[in-house]
């Protein structure tokens, strides 16, 4: 299958399953809140984001294998990619050791670390079902997934996980519909997620030639440590902001957080899946030394990834609020409607999304060890702030420290891309970093000076969403057309030249 085949059936997977997931993250969470209570849903969520931490153990891992695969892979060397496979699965099974260890430990110690709203047996026992599903997944599934992800073969892996994820909300909500409590309801949602890894490994063992009796080949994965490092920045950035309120905000507040963060976080998943796997995209072409193209292949992801941005954030930031206080109207044990709160998640999402292209290019080209004390410092200013303000702030200071955070590590990112791999000026950075940020700025702006019609169902929400959207769309369409038209006409000649086949 050629690059182009792939990339689209990488994007187009990629999409179903953010749909997938939003929809499934929209209804599930208001299961849980309405049945449950605000308190439970913060705890699941307070649990899941340390769970986030046990991707700290395989860290690196990933990005620097699937850089080792890139050139045996465009050669089809399979004495090669045994030997790569075999140091992987070799690493593997000492992570996850070393995970299940974590789970254990953090399920006897977290119950303490509670406000104490729920007993130490109930608290114990949710993580440890929880926790099930991140063990199952790193002893079976990763090894598989990137594997596929260095032959660009996401679409593999991201229909596996669909299937897994429609699985698990069905049972998850019948059982809720039955009155089981919450523990049932997760042991069931996690006994479904099984049918990823088995899939994977069945589709791997027919389609691969591994030699499971191959030597491994530890040199191609020298740089794990330099990308180690960068990985557990990328896991403590993510998750630092509800460990911190763990300590210091009440679990009502977590929920307040996490609502919020469930629209947001799905939002960046769905612009995630513009651009699934094009880092293996840039490997290939790194790895047949395609320069020219690799340069218009990035201006143009680049500029498409920007302008989708600034489009979508830009409602996100005026529809949130609106969305939330439908969402929620039965819920009252705690204010959900926080419109600076939403406005700051957004845009702590947006900026997590426009470090994409860069931070792909540079694992693409292996170039781990050249950018690894950025993460470090990105780590320091996320938390330092972070506690900072949220002494001052409450729980909209831990989003300050994140999006300061944010900025100085996509800055980071950029600049060395442009200087080291694309050999681009600085002011190209400037001009198309700040353009899109500014027409984000613009568009949220424009819809927060004018009265809103009032939403208080989702049929009124759909229609002034239609209306801020296509408003949004013009704005970004012109900004695109004056400023990236040479990407703009490429992307209209691809249609043409589909439209003539």
């Amino acid at each position: 299958m050629n690059r182009a085949k792939a990339l689209k059936l990488n994007m187009l997977t990629g999409w179903l399953s953010e749909l997938v997931t939003l929809i499934t993250g929209l209804i599930l969470p208001r299961l849980i809140l309405t049945t449950f209570g605000s308190s439970y849903n913060g705890l699941v969520g307070a649990i899941g984001q340390y769970m986030g931490f046990t991707t700290v153990l395989r860290a690196g891992l990933g990005a620097v294998t699937r850089a080792a695969l890139f050139k045996p892979l465009a050669d089809n060397d399979q004495d090669k990619i045994s030997s790569i496979i075999a140091s992987t699965n070799i690493f593997m099974r000492k992570v996850s050791l070393m995970i299940l260890g974590y789970v254990v430990l953090f399920a006897i110690l977290f119950p303490f670390l509670t406000t104490g709203e729920y007993g130490w047996f109930e608290t114990f026992a949710m993580v440890l079902i929880i926790g099930s599903v991140v063990i199952i997944e790193n002893c079976f599934a990763i090894k598989y997934k990137i594997l596929l992800q260095a032959d660009q073969k996401y679409y593999v892996q991201t229909l596996s996980i669909v299937i897994s994820r429609i699985l698990s909300f069905i049972v998850t909500v019948i059982l809720i519909k039955l009155g089981y409590n919450m523990h049932i309801v997760k042991l069931g949602a996690a006994i479904a997620a099984l049918t990823d890894p088995l899939w994977l490994s069945i589709y791997v063992k027919k389609h691969y030639k591994i030699d499971k009796n191959a030597k491994p080949d530890n040199s191609a994965i020298k740089q794990r440590w330099d990308a180690f490092t960068q990985q557990i920045a990328v896991v403590v950035n993510g998750n630092v902001d509800l460990v911190l309120m763990s300590f210091f905000v009440q679990l009502k507040e977590i929920s307040v957080y996490t609502v919020h963060s469930m629209v947001t976080i799905n939002i960046q998943k769905l612009i995630t899946s513009m651009i699934n796997g094009i880092n293996a995209t840039f490997g290939n072409m790194i790895a047949h030394k395609e320069e020219e193209n690799l340069k218009n292949t990035f201006l143009f992801i680049e500029w498409g990834l920007f302008a989708a941005c600034a489009l979508v954030f830009s409602v996100t930031s005026v529809m949130l609020t609106p969305f939330i206080g439908i969402y929620t109207d039965s819920v009252t044990d705690v204010n959900y409607i926080r419109p600076v709160f939403a406005f700051a998640m957004t845009l702590v999402a947006m900026m997590n999304c426009m470090r994409l292209p860069y931070q792909m290019l540079t694992e693409a080209a292996g170039h781990f060890k050249q950018t690894r004390n950025a993460s470090i410092w990105e780590v320091f200013v996320n938390i330092g702030v972070s506690l900072v303000m949220l002494y001052y702030f409450g729980i909209i200071g831990v989003i300050i420290g994140t999006f300061v955070a944010a900025v100085i590590r996509t800055a980071q990112f950029a600049l060395y891309s442009f200087k080291h791999i694309l050999n681009f000026p600085v002011w190209y950075l400037a001009k198309s970093y700040l353009l899109y940020f500014a027409t984000f700025i613009l568009i949220t702006w424009i819809f927060r000076s004018v009265p809103t019609m009032e939403m208080t169902g989702y049929l009124q929400w759909i229609m002034y969403a239609a209306i801020v959207g296509m408003t949004a769309f013009v704005i970004v369409a012109i900004v695109s057309l004056i400023f990236n038209r040479e990407q703009v006409l490429y992307l209209k000649r691809r249609f043409e030249k589909k439209a003539k086949k």
